[in-house]
């Protein structure tokens, strides 16, 4: 699908899951078009990231991707706090002029030069790694509710949260009353606990802001005196089905794709929201 190369975004669906979400997919790209969008879809299997970055390098008038399944991950490490960390680094297909360094030849990045702004927006639909449940269905649901949404046929109060704990918690609504006149903000020492934030992921939000300690698997909650009062484990967002459509994490490794039952995850595909 091509229409005049306007808001062009490229869909890159994994061959391996494609044919079972093909419906799935003619929907979306449908709602894309009818939203303004011009769309590509391919296909992709086996190929590296260096090879996919290239690839979009090479669309004229691209302004963003999506990847659908399995699709290659670019690594960087980087040292902060004291120590060297390694993770899955989408930034490298966003800016798509920039020069990537491996100084060590390990195969992960250790320096980005050049211009270094991105030139497109990519995002990921990723539940291979999501094991209690199975991977097409996820997939499925996911995309029926982004067409219920696209279509106003998800109703959740026009509302949003900013459950913020102690080390950040004078950042207060975290700017949703520029989006919803209505914002609960729950930034108290005593009230940013796990047994709270669990309770008002049920409540019926638009938009929930959460800023936390987390891990791939789960948020833990700072209690005054550095104390801990609780974690919100993964497998709790599964089983609890949060009433919420849009979620930002500020959230360590909550989005670390890469990990089993990420959170992230299971904040994305958990039914019916």
């Amino acid at each position: 699908l091509n229409k005049n190369r306007q808001n062009l975004v490229d869909i890159i669906v994994n061959t391996k899951v494609y044919s079972a979400i093909i419906p799935e997919i003619n929907t979306w790209t449908q709602d894309l078009i009818n939203a303004g969008y011009s769309i590509i879809v391919d296909t992709i299997s086996g190929m590296s990231h260096t090879e996919l970055r290239d690839y979009l390098a090479s669309i004229p008038d691209l302004v963003g991707a999506i990847f659908v399944g399995e699709a290659p991950v670019a690594w960087f490490q980087t040292n902060g706090f004291g120590e060297w960390e390694e993770f899955p680094h989408d930034l490298y297909f966003c800016d798509l002029n920039g020069t990537y360094l491996d100084a060590d030849g390990d195969g992960i990045y250790d320096n980005h030069t050049g211009a270094v702004a991105p030139e497109i927006w990519v995002g990921r639909i990723y539940a291979r790694n999501l094991t209690w449940d199975n991977e097409i269905r996820l997939l499925k649901r996911y995309f029926r509710k982004n067409h219920l949404y696209r279509v106003d046929s998800l109703s959740l109060p026009q509302r949003g949260l900013s459950f913020v704990d102690d080390d950040w918690s004078y950042w207060g609504s975290c700017d949703l009353d520029l989006i919803y006149s209505d914002v609960v903000i729950i930034n108290d020492d005593y009230q940013t606990i796990a047994t709270n934030y669990r309770n008002q992921l049920t409540q019926g939000y638009e938009w929930i802001h959460l800023c936390a300690h987390s891990s791939p698997w789960g948020h833990t909650f700072l209690y005054p005196s550095n104390q801990y009062r609780g974690t919100v484990f993964n497998y709790e967002i599964f089983t609890l089905e949060p009433h919420a459509l849009f979620y930002n994490l500020f959230a360590c490794s909550g989005t670390r794709f890469v990990e089993e039952n990420y959170s992230a995850g299971w904040y994305l595909f958990t039914d019916p929201y």
